[in-house]
């Protein structure tokens, strides 16, 4: 039996920073979303944070310039319709 594809959302947490906040919606909008908001989730620790949906490979690009820029971000991640847990990737 073929094992089912499991399916993930990746999240960015820009921690209330405000340039970040402005860089991060500036790079969504020039990348061409077209539905840039953030949204309100209860995470796997249970706190509520605003986080932006994005694309895997939104977090790549917002990884390589994360010192670079000083951007003040966390990566979420969510499997299915669980709760977004923050990723560890170092």
């Amino acid at each position: 039996m073929a094992e089912k594809k499991r399916i993930y959302m990746w999240f960015v947490d820009v921690k209330g920073d405000v340039r970040t906040n402005e860089i991060v919606f500036s790079f969504l909008r020039d990348a061409g979303r077209e539905e840039i908001a953030q949204v309100r989730k209860i995470c796997a620790d249970k706190m509520e944070r605003s986080l932006y949906r994005v694309c895997r490979n939104d977090v790549v690009v917002l990884k390589k310039n994360r010192e670079r820029c000083k951007l003040q971000i966390d990566f979420y991640v969510a499997e299915g319709n669980g709760p977004p847990r923050k990723w560890m990737f170092e």
